[in-house]
């Protein structure tokens, strides 16, 4: 499993627009219920026959990150280059 380090800050709507670059590059994957605990850190599980993608949204790590059985450089390289993140 690989970690892609998105945020060093949480951030609501750059985890909205990690989700949705997962969901247009992987329009396949199964997409489970969101989670939510206390501390308000969501994490969205992306399950494919790969492996899972899981996005963070860290508010005990404080980060935003993403956790993949599945190689996404070319995809987070993209979330970057297209200033989608700004």
């Amino acid at each position: 499993m690989k970690s892609y380090t998105v945020s060093l800050i949480p951030s609501e709507e750059k985890f909205e627009k990690t989700c949705k670059m997962i969901e247009d590059r992987y329009p396949n994957a199964e997409k489970s219920k969101l989670l939510h605990d206390v501390d308000d850190t969501k994490i969205q599980i992306y399950m494919l026959p790969e492996g899972q993608i899981k996005v963070y949204n860290d508010f005990e790590v404080y980060a935003l990150y993403v956790d993949s059985d599945v190689s996404l450089e070319e995809s987070i390289d993209y979330l970057f280059e297209s200033k989608n993140m700004q």
